[in-house]
């Protein structure tokens, strides 16, 4: 009998260890085995915003302006 007990004892840390690691990538956004995304964005000004500058969302990181193109009456565009 003790040795079910230590089945279901070992059975149940093993299941809840799996449920905090799953929820901590849910929570932390992570996608595993997607790298990125390429959004495309038309402004009609960029207000100096230029090929290199970082793209920040609330303080982080998340991006980079890669390029830059212009085309008459729509302004720049970073892709």
């Amino acid at each position: 009998m003790k040795r079910e007990n230590e089945f279901a004892v070992g059975l149940v840390v093993i299941t809840a260890l799996a449920v905090v690691v799953a929820g901590a990538l849910w929570l932390s956004g992570a996608h595993l085995g997607k790298t990125e995304a390429v959004y495309t964005a038309r402004f009609r000004t960029v207000g100096g915003l230029g090929v290199g500058n970082p793209v920040v969302l609330r303080g982080v990181r998340v991006g980079g302006w890669r390029r830059s193109a212009s085309r008459p009456g729509i302004g720049s565009r970073p892709t």
